[in-house]
């Protein structure tokens, strides 16, 4: 039986925590790490190895993080906020089981209309991944931790 694909997006403070557990773990025959900033890719390579490849992506471009998502088994989201509603969307359209660092419902929106707008988009999301039997894990940044 392979083993699995996992894609990382994001390779600051907590990325690299996260691929010293992924290199540890059994069963990973695939870690495709992503990042924007120029020269994370050299420190990748410098890992040393075969089964880590980095992935200059701009986490902006949605249909670039579609084309690095597509195919995993399970994408780990370690990006800034304001992209882990987008990056869920993205997941619940390729079907594929996502962990994310972040809250996919801001606590702190005051405006009721758009809580109830980003509430329904949630319920959206969940109906997707149920249909497509994957799952969404939230909240799993550095409280508690991945």
């Amino acid at each position: 039986m392979p083993g699995k694909r996992v894609v990382q997006l994001g390779y600051g403070m907590q990325g690299k925590a996260s691929l010293v557990d992924l290199l540890a773990a059994p069963g990973i025959e695939e870690i495709v790490v992503t990042d924007c900033y120029p020269g994370f890719e050299k420190d990748v390579a410098a890992l040393g190895d075969p089964r880590v490849k980095a992935v200059r992506v701009d986490a902006s471009k949605k249909e670039d993080l579609a084309a690095v998502m597509m195919g995993a088994d399970v994408v780990i989201e370690l990006l800034p906020g304001l992209f882990a509603l987008p990056v869920a969307q993205t997941a619940a359209e390729l079907g594929v089981n996502l962990v994310s660092a972040m809250y996919l419902a801001n606590p702190g929106e005051q405006d009721p209309t758009r809580r109830e707008a980003n509430l329904r988009e949630l319920a959206r999301i969940d109906a997707v991944m149920k249909e497509k039997g994957r799952t969404i894990l939230e909240e799993f940044g550095m409280d508690p931790g991945i």
